[in-house]
């Protein structure tokens, strides 16, 4: 259903994240960043607005990052309205076209904040070098809110932080996915670090201990409660069906600012992963990534390997870059 073809993470003080493929260090010395802006119509929803394509060649790995802002909504439907923001265009074809990252948080009397869904300008940072970055900055209705990406030489790595200037509320971080692509057949699943998460077609029995995280499953829609435990650093989208596959999310991150999350398996076609950052947290940490084609065992001891150097890899490529705001 996605056709066109623009395109995608410290020692930390905040929380990181890693959504990733393999590292793998390459010859080439240098990173490089393209950026075309244009007008034109959404890719999914067809909706008038702006865009922003930002490519990035990291010697190993080329990778799109597309951000579409829509000028005019109309009376849209909901299905049009999801459709916007930080998509994710190369490699593969398994994160969303229009909303593959986004923020979101709410505050009293105010209406509900959505990244994707506001006008962004965008700050390159670096376009050639040890590193390569870039920002995308919107408003909220507490002050302004930022996601950045930078990537590394030889490294098919994403190095992501989301900022805002007005913490007090938690803020969600949603990853949108389609592993492995959209042919059928399909057999979404999540593996939570040594848990097993499946889609409404092979939920858990209510008689079966992790029937207790499945916080609803209706038409078709099964979401849960992950439970994070006190070591559990790592997440992967994947699909059973589709051993071994291109195009498996996996997603490593750090309790020190992540409360709770929760994942969506929307009838049995796409996953939502949704980290809650605390109230006081004012920017965290993510990586994004496509594993090749290999096998789930082996998508998640990358997954493992990557959990143990994520904390350097996120210094080189963020620290010391300018804040955003």
């Amino acid at each position: 259903m996605c056709r066109m073809t623009y395109c995608r993470f410290a020692v930390l003080p905040l929380a990181w994240l890693v959504v990733t493929g393999v590292g793998v260090q390459a010859g080439d010395p240098q990173a490089k960043l393209d950026v075309q802006t244009g007008e034109g119509s959404g890719v999914e929803s067809g909706l008038p607005g702006r865009f922003a394509n930002f490519d990035i060649d990291t010697g190993n790995a080329k990778q799109r990052i597309y951000f579409f802002s829509p000028t005019d909504r109309g009376p849209t439907s909901p299905y049009q309205q999801t459709y916007s923001g930080y998509a994710i265009h190369r490699p593969g074809n398994c994160w969303f076209w229009e909303s593959a990252v986004n923020l979101r948080w709410s505050v009293a009397g105010s209406k509900p904040f959505s990244f994707g869904a506001q006008p962004a300008t965008h700050r390159v940072l670096a376009s050639k070098g040890e590193r390569v970055a870039f920002d995308l900055i919107a408003e909220s209705p507490t002050g302004k809110a930022a996601i950045r990406t930078a990537a590394l030489p030889g490294r098919s790595l994403l190095f992501v932080e989301a900022h805002r200037t007005s913490p007090g509320v938690p803020m969600e971080l949603e990853l949108w996915a389609y592993p492995c692509g959209h042919a059928a057949p399909l057999d979404r699943c999540i593996h939570l670090d040594g848990l097993e998460l499946r889609n409404h077609k092979e939920a858990p029995k209510p008689d079966d201990p992790a029937s207790r995280d499945i916080l609803s499953c209706e038409n078709e829609t099964i979401v849960y409660r992950l439970d994070l435990g006190k070591d559990r650093r790592w997440c992967l989208l994947t699909d059973h069906a589709r051993e071994p596959a291109a195009g498996q999310a996996g997603i490593v991150f750090d309790r020190r600012d992540i409360q709770s999350a929760r994942a969506e398996i929307y009838l049995n076609y796409y996953i939502r992963l949704t980290l809650v950052a605390g109230p006081q947290v004012r920017s965290t940490r993510l990586v994004l990534c496509t594993f090749p084609e290999m096998t789930i065992g082996e998508a998640e001891q990358s997954l493992s390997n990557i959990a143990g150097e994520a904390e350097a890899l996120t210094a080189r490529a963020l620290d010391g870059l300018p804040a955003p705001f």
